[in-house]
């Protein structure tokens, strides 16, 4: 399996050795708790079928889960009245993304079939490579370009490794969104070289140096 590329919109400072966490600067204040997310309605609600013939769940079912994921992952160590980490507001329509979307008061989950001038700006200024495979921006957006998964999995051959797939990366992206760093402590979803082996054996992909960087970022809601 190609390691995978996963990206976020903002500026840090290189973990030194040793040090499970990146440090991030100012650019962003702390999200406020719970980020309210909307889903980008080009997010299918169809169920995949592989080349067996047995049904998989949709895109769209498989990214809603890593809001609750996150939510179920931090519940324990959020202080009564604090959180949720996420809140769903629903499906979101736009027609193209734009770098105004940072401005508007809608923190949406986009799916990009192909990468797109605004994407690649945004690659480009992030200091990231085209091959990465998504973005999360703290308080704000994240977003997946689908075609960057092909070579890693074929989506129509075998959905269930492009679910896992989808399911890491959007749980990766949504964890930036959150504010959190790249985190170095295996096994966990928010360690840009081993999200693809954080599930455990309940399926689960957000672990407890996730849920340790979470608090790191958010310690007033965390006990």
């Amino acid at each position: 399996m190609a390691r995978l590329q996963l990206g976020l919109l903002t500026a840090s400072v290189a973990c030194l050795t040793g040090c499970p966490y990146e440090v991030a600067d100012d650019l962003f204040p702390e999200p406020k708790l719970p980020v309210v997310m909307s889903l980008d309605a080009a997010w299918s609600d169809k169920a995949l079928v592989g080349a067996d013939g047995r049904l998989h769940p949709s895109e769209r079912a498989t990214v809603l889960g890593c809001l609750d994921e996150w939510n179920a992952a931090v519940a324990s160590r959020l202080w009564p009245g604090q959180g949720p980490a996420f809140a769903f507001s629903g499906s979101y329509v736009d027609g193209e993304f734009g770098r105004e979307k940072l401005l508007d008061d809608t923190s949406v989950i986009y799916r990009f079939p192909v990468m797109t001038p605004d994407i690649r700006r945004l690659y480009k200024e992030g200091g990231y490579s085209e091959t990465t495979l998504g973005y999360g921006i703290p308080g704000r957006d994240a977003f997946i370009v689908i075609s960057q998964f092909d070579g890693l999995v074929d989506r129509v051959i075998d959905p269930e490794w492009y679910l896992l797939l989808l399911r890491s990366v959007a749980c990766h992206e949504l964890g930036h969104v959150l504010g959190l760093m790249h985190q170095y402590v295996r096994p966990g979803v928010m360690n840009p070289n081993d999200a693809w082996d954080a599930f455990d054996a309940a399926g689960r992909v957000v672990r407890e140096g996730d849920v340790g960087s979470f608090c790191l970022v958010h310690p007033s809601a965390c006990k």
